[in-house]
């Protein structure tokens, strides 16, 4: 009898081991599964990765270019000094572009003041005094010109009318005499 429980023991061990054995089997299978499937994650998450920064770095840059060219376009338009020669050559440019024979716009006096601050000295504005001899319609574009001064398309420098006196001519069609105080502003940061 001890040689059959000796078998019967052996075949349990035997049987056990092969349970045993099938069971670590299936673990490391499994194991082995999720790891190929977290191996694939990692490959995946490290391309996403890859392309998420090569999008940041376009982004970056694109953002960067934006950033630049709004900041160009601010100083044109509330630059951070008064720069009275760009302004005079402001003025320049408009007479230059308006004024023919049969509508005449002419810059006869330009006087510049100290500038001042605003309140706080949140921003400045130069005090500007001008004498036009101008036909209406270009007195009309003028006044216009500088209404609209301050945006990004028309990129001219904010400027506001303070005071306009007008001497109407002595014939129809004849030129205006126009005297206009303007501010024209900055920030000195």
């Amino acid at each position: 009898m001890s040689n059959r429980n000796q078998f019967i023991a052996a075949l349990l061990i035997i049987l056990i081991t092969l349970i045993g054995s099938l069971w670590q089997a299936g673990i490391l299978q499994s194991n082995k599964i999720q790891a190929e499937s977290y191996k694939r994650q990692a490959s995946n998450l490290s391309v996403e990765k890859n392309l998420l920064i090569e999008e940041y770095q376009n982004i970056k840059t694109s953002v960067s270019n934006e950033r630049s060219s709004l900041s160009q376009e601010l100083n044109i338009v509330f630059p951070i000094d008064e720069d009275l020669t760009k302004l005079t050559r402001l003025f320049d440019d408009f007479a230059t572009k308006n004024n023919f024979n049969s509508n005449p716009f002419f810059i006869s006096n330009i006087n510049y003041k100290a500038a001042q601050s605003y309140g706080e000295e949140e921003y400045f504005y130069v005090p500007v005094s001008m004498q036009l001899n101008t036909s209406k319609k270009n007195l009309i574009k003028f006044l216009e010109y500088i209404e609209n001064s301050g945006s990004f398309e028309g990129q001219v420098r904010l400027m506001s009318i303070e005071d306009l006196t007008v001497s109407y001519p002595l014939e129809y069609g004849g030129t205006y005499d126009v005297n206009i105080e303007l501010n024209a502003y900055f920030n000195a940061i």
